[in-house]
């Protein structure tokens, strides 16, 4: 678009600038008829010089005759070709950029998948280790467990400090009772790898365990004989 109008600007110029002369000689009014006879042709001799094909055979007798046109040819050139080379060159930036972008997204989409296999690979391992078949499982069995697990653990959440994976194990256990079932402490993994917060997770979660009590209430209250002095009120 800015190289099509480019052209036109400098189509309208060449039409005023570049005209035959009875003074002139035969050859300039020639070439001037050919190549600069009308709008169509002064844009198809500009873009036969913008690509720089055969451009001598046009400029070359109409300078020769007139040499301040070549101011004309000068300034085509120069600014024509900055822009074409600023054009190429944005595509090929605004490319190159898309490129990193869409390797970038593939490498994380990878690596997540990778580590979602790895933490199905990790349930699986908590199973087995879960001798009492409780499906539960505490810090102490997991600060105990093997290294294997550990280095599975520190890879998935990109962190070799215990200290910060007993901190994420006490921040899923919202209720403090030092154990998690193995799917809790597995989507708690996914939701870190995911990029979600684990407070909102523990928020969510509490959320839910206060709207449960107080439904349990509701209905303990609803169970609940009549107190005495209901009774004495209706004797």
């Amino acid at each position: 678009m800015v190289i099509s109008v480019l052209l036109y600007i400098f189509a309208v110029l060449g039409l005023e600038v570049i005209q035959t002369d009875p003074m002139a000689s035969t050859t300039f009014n020639t070439a001037v008829e050919v190549n600069f006879g009308d709008l169509t042709k002064t844009m198809v001799t500009l873009l036969a010089g913008l690509t720089l094909d055969s451009v001598s055979a046009i400029y070359r007798p109409i300078i020769e005759e007139k040499p301040i046109l070549a101011i004309y040819f000068i300034l085509f050139l120069l600014v024509v070709s900055i822009a074409l080379m600023n054009l190429i060159t944005a595509l090929m930036v605004e490319s190159s950029l898309q490129q990193a972008a869409e390797d970038s997204q593939f490498k994380h989409a990878t690596e997540l998948e990778k580590r979602h296999n790895q933490i199905t690979m990790l349930a699986k391992v908590f199973r087995q280790m879960d001798a009492d078949q409780s499906g539960s499982v505490s810090l102490d069995e997991l600060l105990g467990a093997s290294p294997q697990v550990w280095n599975q653990l520190q890879e998935i959440l990109g962190q070799d400090d215990p200290q910060e994976i007993e901190r994420i194990f006490g921040m899923l256990d919202y209720d403090g009772s030092g154990e998690l079932t193995i799917e809790e402490f597995c989507d708690g993994l996914n939701q870190i790898i995911s990029g979600v917060p684990l407070e909102l997770n523990c928020l969510i979660k509490l959320c839910k365990e206060i709207r449960k009590i107080s439904v349990e209430l509701s209905r303990m209250q609803t169970k609940q004989p009549r107190t005495v002095l209901e009774i004495d009120a209706t004797i």
